[in-house]
């Protein structure tokens, strides 16, 4: 028996046909998300039920923003830090086609560039992180601002804390010399949006063929975060829950103070997660975390330590390469 096959078998509610965003259940759904929360009560609803359907989507994301106060309860994750499993929210399936209804709906949709246009991404990120304290500046927090055009030509900026202004750089790219992260937010305008075919295209344009469910959840997390249609976010969202070994890890607080929904998946010694507001759909943080035990995958490093991160603060598309969003 296949993977597919057996995770069928095991939850068919991952595999449940539910309606689409422009159906009367999705547009019910879109208000109960965005609805400002109810006051908090001193109760604690039951979890509900894996259902194959829309009622069950839609009663774990209502119990998913009765629980989501405008800070963190006590225990629950800290800056930068997703909850470890699943917490009474509900499963994560439910909270997956939550967001993909909202984001088909048209929450948190953008477009990519047209002629003449370039998407701006503003995002602050750091990479080759360890749990010592350090202040050498390859570690160090970078502020990117990216300007990129249609046809993967454009214009980068990247700042670094006071200490390491020497790193600092302004660089211009010829057609297709953005790296993938930027030029291929751009070009994941092109993709499928039927969930299947979208998981494929995404193996095949930038897996090289060779699919990887920590490398798809990557793409996939940053393709929502700017210029993708909303036809195109919902399918993201699903191909991000048909993923197998997906996680709820409940309510977290980005590094900005942020507070948002959190699902992760972990392989080969990390745990990737995706940190999104619930209600807008809008991706705000994505991080790689070790996990237990100490392996190549993590570098050796003890559980917890945060390996890189990546903040998302604005996009949207201008008429030039020095134009910003308003």
């Amino acid at each position: 028996m296949d993977l597919d096959t057996l995770v069928a078998g095991a939850d068919p509610a991952r595999h449940a046909d539910l309606p689409g965003p422009g159906s009367a259940e999705a547009a019910r759904l879109y208000r109960q998300i965005t609805a400002p929360a109810p006051q908090r009560r001193r109760m604690r609803p039951p979890v509900p039920a894996v259902a194959a359907g829309l009622v069950a989507a839609a009663a774990a994301v209502a119990l998913l923003l009765v629980n989501f106060p405008g800070s963190p309860a006590p225990g629950s994750p800290g800056p930068g830090g997703a909850g470890r499993g699943s917490t009474g929210l509900g499963p994560v399936t439910a909270i997956l086609d939550a967001a993909a209804v909202a984001a088909g709906h048209g929450s948190g949709a953008g477009h990519p560039p047209g002629p003449g246009q370039y998407l701006y991404v503003e995002q602050i990120e750091a990479r080759g992180l360890s749990n010592e304290p350090t202040r050498a500046c390859p570690e160090a927090p970078m502020t990117a601002r990216a300007w990129v055009a249609a046809d993967g030509s454009g214009r980068q900026i990247g700042t670094f804390p006071s200490r390491c202004a020497a790193e600092d750089f302004d660089l211009s790219y010829a057609q297709g010399g953005l790296s993938w992260d930027l030029y291929g937010v751009v070009r994941a305008g092109t993709f499928p949006t039927r969930p299947k075919a979208l998981e494929r295209a995404i193996v095949t344009r930038f897996e090289h063929g060779r699919s990887r469910p920590s490398a798809t959840f990557v793409y996939a997390a940053t393709f929502l975060n700017a210029g993708s249609t909303a036809a195109l976010r919902a399918a993201l969202y699903r191909v991000i829950e048909s993923l197998p070994g997906v996680q709820n890890l409940g309510r977290a607080t980005d590094r900005l103070g942020r507070h948002g929904q959190a699902v992760g998946l972990v392989i080969a010694g990390t745990r990737e997660v995706l940190i999104f507001d619930p209600a807008s759909t809008v991706v705000l943080e994505r991080e790689m975390v070790a996990v237990p035990p100490k392996q190549s995958g993590n570098n050796m490093l003890p559980a917890g330590t945060v390996l890189q991160y990546t903040e998302y603060l604005r996009a949207g598309v201008v008429n030039s390469d020095t134009a910003i969003p308003r």
